[in-house]
């Protein structure tokens, strides 16, 4: 019988999602021997919503990503604060690391919690660019994907199809926010969180969750 799969939605560049990501691998350490965790990525910032942190995301220079740090308990690196928060001239765009993720996700079977995490700590840890390639293949590296066999597909035309495929899915579920968290099991889903959540709160749903839909008693 398929496991049922707890279903991470996330935007690379989403800052709450940073803060989501040691809630997210904690759960999947509880729950990962009755569900399947998967990652998606959801396309949070495309098309003309894409500039300069200080032309289009000024609100990260004021308070936001504290706000994350003093409700998450995560920390921005100083790298990213200063040689992109401060500077205000870093592009946000939800495009290079949706492609480089749905691609590395392929390379890397069954490791889509941890990309995603190593994904934006390499942003808003180390201060690492979405927006350069050399990113993606130290990633490649670290999960022993060949970088040739990376770049080649990252490259390819196709790649970006099936990440703009996947927005589109992301968006006809309903999702509009981000972390999203949804069980679905058979043909059927239940949504678990939207936005940020603790550990306790979520881990308390999703064993109200085996328990009454699936019969399994904590």
């Amino acid at each position: 019988m398929e496991k049922p799969q707890v279903m991470y939605i996330f935007d690379p560049l989403c800052g709450w999602c940073y803060g989501f990501s040691p809630v997210i691998k904690k759960l999947k350490d509880e729950f990962q021997e009755a569900f399947d965790f998967k990652v998606y990525t959801g396309g949070m910032v495309l098309g003309d919503r894409v500039g300069t942190i200080a032309e289009k995301f000024k609100f990260l220079q004021e308070g936001a990503t504290e706000n994350v740090e003093k409700t998450t308990g995560v920390h921005f690196g100083e790298p990213f604060k200063t040689n992109m928060l401060d500077k205000g001239d870093y592009i946000v765009n939800s495009e290079p690391p949706s492609i480089a993720f749905t691609t590395l996700r392929a390379m890397a079977p069954n490791q889509d919690v941890e990309l995603a995490h190593d994904l934006q700590n390499a942003l808003y840890l180390e201060g690492k660019s979405f927006n350069e390639t050399d990113t993606y293949l130290e990633l490649a590296d670290k999960y022993s994907i060949d970088r040739e066999e990376f770049q080649k597909v990252y490259e390819n035309p196709e790649a970006r199809q099936r990440t703009y495929a996947e927005f589109q899915m992301i968006q006809q579920l309903g999702v509009n926010g981000y972390p999203t968290v949804v069980v679905i099991i058979g043909e059927q889903g239940y949504l678990v969180s939207r936005g940020f959540q603790p550990y306790e709160q979520i881990s308390a749903t999703l064993k109200k969750i085996q328990e009454e839909k699936l019969g399994v008693n904590s």
